[in-house]
């Protein structure tokens, strides 16, 4: 489902590095887990320079990563406790960092829409006033509570796939 999202040319992909982070120590679990979370990290990894356009992978400092050699960032200051910015500050966990993210996105959105091909190809414009700007995808229930707390819209995989299925 995300290859088929990430690959469609209809949206921007942003995919925080925190989630990098879990998916690098979920890989490490029993199957199936273990082995999805691979196969997840190995398609980011092979897709990152070739679907650039669509797929980025942003830091929680706001950059972009072109690849994914070096993917460790430094979330805290040397004291332990977390950056100076006091958005950062509130973070804790990788959970705040990645709906950090996604809030950032939705504060600071961008309409890309003339850059996205297939935007075009499906009359995007048409569609333009009913879109939403920014969706967080994730199993994780509380995660979902959260964001929508923040504004953010927030879907599991099966609205995914009804999305998809009705739009894709």
């Amino acid at each position: 489902m995300f290859a088929r999202v990430a690959e469609s040319g209809s949206w921007t992909v942003i995919v925080p590095l925190p989630v990098i982070t879990e998916l690098d120590g979920l890989a490490k679990s029993a199957p199936p887990l273990g082995a999805a979370a691979a196969a997840a990290v190995a398609y980011l990894e092979s897709h990152i320079r070739s679907s650039s356009l669509t797929l980025k992978v942003q830091t929680s400092k706001g950059n972009y990563l072109s690849d994914l050699v070096i993917r460790a960032e430094n979330l805290y200051d040397r004291t332990g406790q977390t950056d100076v910015d006091p958005e950062t500050a509130r973070a804790q966990t990788l959970d705040d960092f990645i709906l950090r993210v996604a809030a950032f996105h939705l504060t600071h959105f961008a309409d890309r829409s003339h850059v996205l091909r297939a935007a075009q190809e499906h009359g995007y414009e048409d569609k333009k006033r009913s879109a939403l700007k920014v969706l967080l995808l994730t199993f994780d229930r509380n995660l979902r509570l959260r964001a929508r707390a923040r504004g953010v819209d927030a879907a599991d995989e099966k609205e995914m796939a009804r999305i998809l299925g009705a739009g894709g």
